[in-house]
């Protein structure tokens, strides 16, 4: 009998023991997959507001930069040089006079705008002439404007990320192409402003093209949530970043 009870009181003991332990042990699982789950839940959400923010800042970059791209067209096609140039000059032949329209195209006042460079095409697509930064490589985008369709968007130039707005100038019979090229990463800025999150702007290598002054002073043991800007094809073309 005094066997059957102890042996009944280490069972009733054992068992409750095994209860407790079972009882810890998920409420530390649970509480791991909550703040899992949490954390989860606060990188797809700061991730979604780095989109929402990084559209709302490229389609402000894309009309923008249409509306000056625009007029420069306006203003160099008022020029009585222009359709002889266009049909006539060898590619990589420069003209003084529209040489200084070009560099003028540059210069804006608008803020979410910084303009790299202007370049000036025959219709053939041959390269006449430029303004601002030498990029001699041709935009992808060059290949798909036509009479009535301006070509714009997001690439990735052997200097860095642009952002192209292509336009038909001149003459149907003598036509020519006006291209400028902006840095996509200045207009991004404004993300930061968007969400009130510190933001660093990089590109595909690493580099640090922008950042806020927040990021002085986060450790750098801090989890970064990275968003990809790409372009229209689905190709990357930056990265933006804001800490966990």
């Amino acid at each position: 009998m005094r066997i059957e009870k102890f042996s009944l009181k280490a069972l009733t003991v054992s068992v409750l023991l095994v209860v407790g332990i079972v009882a810890v042990a998920f409420s530390f699982v649970s509480e791991s997959e909550y703040r899992k789950a949490a954390v989860q839940s606060q990188t797809r959400a700061v991730s979604r507001t780095l989109g929402v923010a990084s559209d709302a800042a490229l389609n402000r970059l894309a009309l923008e930069s249409d509306q000056l791209v625009a007029a420069a067209v306006k203003a160099l096609a008022r020029q009585p040089g222009l359709t002889t140039y266009l049909a006539e000059a060898p590619a990589g032949t420069a003209n003084p006079t529209l040489a200084k329209l070009l560099e003028a195209t540059l210069n804006t006042n608008l803020p979410s705008l910084r303009p790299l460079s202007v370049q000036l095409y025959n219709h053939e697509r041959q390269r006449l002439m430029g303004a601002g930064h030498d990029e001699a490589q041709d935009s992808p985008l060059l290949a798909n404007v036509g009479p009535e369709q301006p070509s714009a968007g997001l690439w990735l130039a052997e200097q860095g990320p642009r952002y192209s707005v292509v336009r038909l100038i001149g003459e149907k019979s003598a036509a020519g192409y006006l291209e400028i090229r902006f840095d996509p990463a200045f207009s991004l800025r404004s993300v930061a402003e968007l969400t009130n999150l510190p933001l660093r702007v990089q590109s595909l290598s690493g580099s640090v093209l922008f950042e806020t002054g927040e990021w002085e002073n986060t450790s750098s043991s801090v989890q970064e949530i990275s968003r990809k800007v790409s372009s229209k094809d689905g190709s990357a073309v930056l990265t933006l970043a804001s800490p966990d």
